[in-house]
C-alpha cells in the first residue's frame, strides 16, 4: 500500500503490516497532534537477509486423491501430489489458512482440517495451528540460511 494515508488520534498504535511476499509485519508508534505522523515501512529492506524455511508437505492420513490449498498472506499455492517438496517462505509470522478438498470434486466441497503442525529438524520449536486457519510462526535454524521443515496437515472426513 504504497502512500496509503490514514486519519488517526493522538496516541499509540499497533500497526501490522501483511503482504503475501513477506512474513507479518508488527511495529507500534506514537501519534501526536500535527501532520509529522508518518509511518515508512520498507519490507524488502527489514526481510533483506532473513533466512528461509524449506516445507516438506504431507497429509495425514496420506491420500493422492487430494488437492491442498496452503495460503500465505492471501497468496495460494496449490498441492495435488504428496509429499510435495520446494515450498519455500522467509522465517518470521505468516497468516495461514489450508484447504483440504477431493481432486475430482467441485471445489466448493473439502474436508475438515485439523491442525497444521511444521516440525523443524533440529532444535527448533514446532509450530502449531489448530484448525484452518490462524497465524504460524516459521523459524530458521540460527546459522542456516535455508532450513528443512516438514509440515504435516492433519485432516478428516468430518465437515
Amino acid at each position: 500500500m504504497a502512500g496509503k494515508l490514514f486519519d488517526t488520534r493522538v496516541g499509540t498504535y499497533t500497526i501490522i503490516v501483511t503482504h503475501p511476499d513477506f512474513p507479518l509485519y508488527r511495529t507500534s508508534s506514537t501519534f501526536h497532534g500535527g501532520d509529522g505522523n508518518i509511518v515508512t515501512v520498507n519490507l524488502p529492506q527489514l526481510y533483506g537477509g532473513a533466512a528461509k524455511v524449506e516445507f516438506q508437505v504431507a497429509l495425514s492420513p496420506p491420500s493422492n486423491k487430494l488437492m491442498l490449498e496452503l495460503s500465505f498472506n492471501g497468496r495460494k499455492k496449490t498441492l495435488t501430489k504428496f509429499p510435495a517438496f520446494g515450498l519455500e517462505q522467509l522465517a518470521g509470522e505468516w497468516n495461514l489458512a489450508v484447504r483440504v478438498a477431493p481432486v475430482d470434486r467441485a471445489s466448493s466441497e473439502s474436508f475438515r482440517v485439523d491442525s497444521c503442525v511444521a516440525y523443524p529438524y533440529g532444535d527448533g520449536p514446532r509450530a502449531v495451528l489448530r484448525g484452518d486457519r490462524g497465524t504460524m510462526k516459521l523459524q530458521g535454524n540460527p546459522g542456516e540460511t535455508v532450513t528443512t521443515c516438514p509440515l504435516v496437515i492433519y485432516w478428516s472426513e468430518k465437515k
